[in-house]
């Protein structure tokens, strides 16, 4: 019969004991004991063919690393455990888990729902209750139709379409009303926008602005000048000419004094109805008897 032996002391008080430790196989009449670690069978030398779970070694009596697990350290420990170290015969993870996850081995991750995605270890119900827009034991239900929030204890704005937002943040997931906008419809369009109509996103006016406005949010006046008081709402260039007396794009330059009437092209401000007497050129600019 071959064998390994392993000699160890052990200091006891003040005695030293040798113990032997035979981690070959034991053969008697041809039938082996193999070594205590080994699956099924070992030759005659204590030599496993495989080792139980969490061990590895020719005679199994080395202990899988702290990162791994299995037959023959074969399987590394989860990603998911603290320190990624677990148990060598089970895989169970030695100091819990990384945020998120839960169980034994840290597989399954928290409900959704958890705030800070933190959940107890054993049952993965949620330590800290539920983020905005959760319920439920375990926080995994979103909030019903019309509520959000924390605990889901606010209603959707009066002004989201259908009176649906998202479950966490209230956010109109329809649009608006008429007349309304932002995430939430909280936001009244600006009162000089043509029907009340505005982007949902920015309060810009749709549709134009009302007469006498300019603008992208129609909160600044036309010129004074302009003739019905319309302006383009992008440059303020008045739409329909100027009143009697000036001229140019915004109607905020004076014809030349000496035009008839004080009529003058909206263009090049040239005198139209001519020059008052005793004046000529285009804009009536020179004498016509001169001294």
């Amino acid at each position: 019969m071959n064998t390994a032996r392993y000699s160890v002391m052990l200091i006891l008080g003040v005695s030293v004991v040798n113990v032997s430790l035979n981690l070959a196989a034991v053969c008697t009449k041809g039938k082996c004991t193999c070594p205590a670690n080994c699956i099924d069978n070992c030759d005659n030398n204590g030599t496993c063919v495989l080792c139980n779970s969490g061990y590895k070694g020719s005679t199994c009596e080395q202990v899988c690393p702290t990162y791994k697990h299995g037959v023959n350290c074969s399987q590394n420990c989860s990603k998911n455990c603290l320190n990624k170290e677990c148990w060598h015969h089970n895989g169970d993870c030695k100091h819990g888990c990384v945020n998120g996850y839960f169980s034994t081995k840290c597989q399954q991750a928290c409900p959704k729902g958890c705030f800070n995605n933190s959940c107890n270890i054993s049952n993965g119900l949620c330590k800290n209750g539920c983020k905005s827009g959760f319920t439920g034991d375990k926080c995994d239900r979103p909030c019903s139709n019309g509520l959000f929030g924390t605990n889901c204890r606010q209603n959707c704005s009066s002004k989201c379409l259908s009176k649906k937002c998202y479950h966490e943040d209230g956010k109109c997931l329809q649009g608006c009303e008429s007349g309304y906008y932002g995430n939430s419809c909280s936001n009244t369009c600006p009162p000089q926008c043509f029907n009340k109509s505005c982007n949902q996103s920015t309060g810009s006016c749709l549709q134009g602005c009302n007469a006498g406005y300019q603008g992208p949010l129609c909160h600044e006046v036309c010129p004074s000048n302009c003739l019905n008081k319309t302006c383009d709402i992008l440059n303020g260039y008045c739409k329909h000419g100027c009143k009697n007396g000036f001229t140019g794009p915004q109607c905020d330059q004076p014809c030349p004094s000496n035009c008839v009437d004080k009529i003058c092209d909206l263009t090049n401000g040239s005198c139209t109805l001519g020059c008052n007497t005793g004046y000529t050129g285009l804009k009536c600019e020179q004498c016509k008897f001169p001294l």
